[in-house]
């Protein structure tokens, strides 16, 4: 999976967790769409419709992963 349409990252300025998911997915080869909820209010106001409350949120197609969790970064992305 490489198309940046099916991974999307919401993360902000200055958080250590968002850095770790980005870095990972980006050593994994990976491509991702970044939304940045300090920079870019409609990104904060899609993350908050979608129910979250704190950042990073990964969503690997429909799938949401809170925080920087890699096993569950590695199942949803089917890495073995």
């Amino acid at each position: 999976m490489s198309n940046s349409d099916q991974i999307v990252v919401y993360s902000g300025v200055r958080c250590p967790d968002c850095d770790a998911v980005k870095r990972y997915l980006t050593e994994q080869g990976l491509q991702f769409t970044d939304k940045n909820i300090h920079k870019d209010r409609a990104s904060r106001q899609e993350l908050i419709a979608l129910g979250f409350k704190s950042i990073p949120v990964t969503f690997v197609g429909d799938e949401a992963i809170q925080g920087f969790d890699r096993e569950k970064l590695r199942q949803a992305l089917g890495l073995t």
